[in-house]
Order: structure tokens, then sequence, then C-alpha cells
């Protein structure tokens, strides 16, 4: 699975990250979200890291307890919240399920808990693999507050393990149209099923996950040219909310290997899909494939249809061997055939 992008951090031009562990840090753009939605008098951090997060929640909350347990992120985080003269942090060392710990966070009375959980460096993870446990992380604070909200990774295969035993939401955020974060909404900060932003435009859909409507999905027709390809953003998918943005954008889907396009006749004003003008179709036959990039005067031809990462460029190269053109030109497989599409301006 694709690791989320990197992105800057709040305060990157003041606080230290280092190589390794920037890449875990929170982005800004997801950081201020979630403070933004989180913001209360009092909030206590498991798993504050280096304060990426932390920061945004101090700009949001009143007083904010971190709490972390390696040693070495604690020290970088002293030093960050210091740099951004964040005066409204206290931060701890310990084990989140430390009973003398979950006396110190009772003591400080937070409204809300929020946890960054550790995980290890893999594409597919379940909630054993996570720490601290969050079943049993649960069960202590909600004794502190019901208002808690868990950061998992996004491909997290065993979810519905926490959603039988506790009523949760789960919100996929989204930036410049790649799935970055998952967050567990529990107790009363749980406001529908599933909910899913795009963090730079704020752009929402939430709700439960719809049926896709039979009138709506094409199963074997070949778009016509002139019409949009709508590559749907991969937080949608993952969501199972394809169905709810096809309604909203008034669409209808078309399934490509396996893979759910919108289908529309202008290109719509949203943040969840990225538009491609159909320019032609032709056969599976390369070349006809390379006849019709050469009539559509293409320059380079990217490869949108499975193909083995080892695989690529090499077909990508016998593509492109003797296109002299000016445009990009993106293939789609349709059933048996290729669709040529054109990347679309942005409304």
């Amino acid at each position: 699975m694709p690791r989320a992008p990197k992105k800057p951090i709040i305060y990157n031009e003041k606080i230290n990250l280092p190589k390794k562990i920037i890449r875990f840090s929170t982005p800004k753009e997801a950081a201020l979200h979630r403070a933004e939605r989180l913001k209360c008098s009092r909030l206590a951090e498991i798993g504050s890291g280096v304060a990426a997060q932390t920061i945004a929640f101090s700009l949001k909350c009143g007083k904010v307890l971190g709490i972390e347990i390696n040693p070495l992120s604690l020290k970088i985080a002293r030093d960050n919240i210091k740099k951004a003269e964040a005066k409204n942090i206290e931060l701890i060392e310990g084990d989140a399920l430390d009973e003398d710990l979950i006396k110190k966070v009772e003591e400080f009375m937070p409204e809300i808990i929020f946890c960054d959980t550790q995980r290890p460096e893999r594409s597919k993870r379940t909630l054993s693999d996570i720490k601290p446990n969050i079943l049993a992380l649960i069960e202590k604070y909600s004794k502190i507050t019901d208002k808690i909200a868990i950061e998992i990774p996004p491909y997290t295969n065993d979810i519905e393990k926490l959603s039988y035993k506790f009523p949760l939401e789960k919100e996929f955020i989204s930036i410049d149209g790649k799935l970055n974060r998952l967050t567990l909404y529990f107790g009363s900060l749980k406001t529908c099923e599933i909910s899913v932003i795009e963090a730079k435009t704020e752009e929402k859909i939430s709700g439960s996950p719809k049926n896709v409507d039979e009138n709506k999905m094409i199963l074997s027709e070949i778009p016509r040219t002139g019409k949009y390809l709508g590559v749907i953003n991969p937080a949608i998918s993952i969501s199972g909310m394809t169905a709810n943005l096809c309604e909203k954008m008034d669409s209808k889907l078309i399934s490509l290997e396996d893979k759910e396009y919108l289908i529309s006749d202008k290109i719509q004003k949203t943040a969840f899909a990225e538009y491609y003008k159909i320019l032609s179709s032709s056969d599976k036959n390369k070349k006809n494939i390379s006849k019709k990039l050469i009539e559509l005067k293409a320059k380079h031809a990217v490869i949108r249809y499975k193909i083995s990462p080892e695989d690529y460029w090499k077909e990508r190269k016998e593509l492109e061997k003797g296109l002299d053109g000016l445009k990009t030109v993106h293939l789609f497989k349709c059933k048996d055939k290729i669709v040529f599409c054109e990347k679309a301006d942005k409304i």
C-alpha cells in the first residue's frame, strides 16, 4: 500500500525534525484540521512524538498534556516546543498503559484524549501490530472521558474488531488527492459512521456508505469521446464512500480493471476526483496503440492500467518510441479496449 505522502510540518521553518523521523510526523494540514476538530480547554495527547501535532493542538486548546515513551523523541519535542514558543504544553515521559501515568492524566482532567499510535513500517497491518493496545487504552481512558480520538494506519485490516465493541467514526484525511491519515473518533466525538475530508480545501463527504445505483453503473460501455473520466481519490475508495461521491457529483461510474471511475459530461468541482478528457480508444494491439498515439500527437504515454512495476518503464518506452508530438496521453484499459485520455484543466 502507498505510504502517506511527505508534506510540510507545522512550524517547519523553526522546529528540528531528523530525516528518519520527519516522514512519520503529522503534516501541517492534517495537524491543523484535527486541532480544530478537537479544540477544547484541556487535551491529553498520548504518543506526542516530536510534537508536530502537539504544537497544533496548543493553538486551539487551553492546555495540552503530551505523553511520550521514547526519551529521544521527548528531547526533540521539548526543543521544538521551545522554538515554537508554545507556552501551554506540558510533556511527560511514560507508558500510556502504566497505572501511575494514567493517574497523572486523570489529575490533568482532560476533556479529550488523542492517541497517535506506534506501528511497524509495513503496508498491511492489524490491530495487534499497533501500540499501545487500543482495546486496553479505550477501556482504561474511557473512565476519564468518553471523548477519545485515535490515529491508526489507513490500511489496518481488522478495524471491525473495534467497531463491534465500541461505536466509532472513521475519518479519512486526504492531502492533495492522496490518502494521508485515518483517525477514529469514539464516544461523543463520533458524528457519523464515516467521514472523508480533503484537508487543504476542507471539502467533506460523510455518512454511511451507500450502494451504487444500478442506473449509475456502466458495466461494459466504452465512454464516448468528449466525456470525462474521473480518477477517484483513494481516501474515497478505501472508505467505501464511492457511491456517495457518485451521488454528490451526479455522475455515473465505470469499472476499469476492477477499479471504479466517475464518468461525466463535464469537469466537476471536487477535490475527490482528478478528471481526464477522453480522446479516443483502440483495441489492445500494440501497433494500433502506437498508431493512435501518433494520431493524437502524443509525446508521452502514461500507463494507467495494471502492470508490474518492473515492466512499467519497458512498456512505456516501447509505446513512446517515435512519438514527437506535444501531448501527455494517459492510457486506461476498459475490457478489450485501450482508452486514451488527456488530463483536464481544473475548474
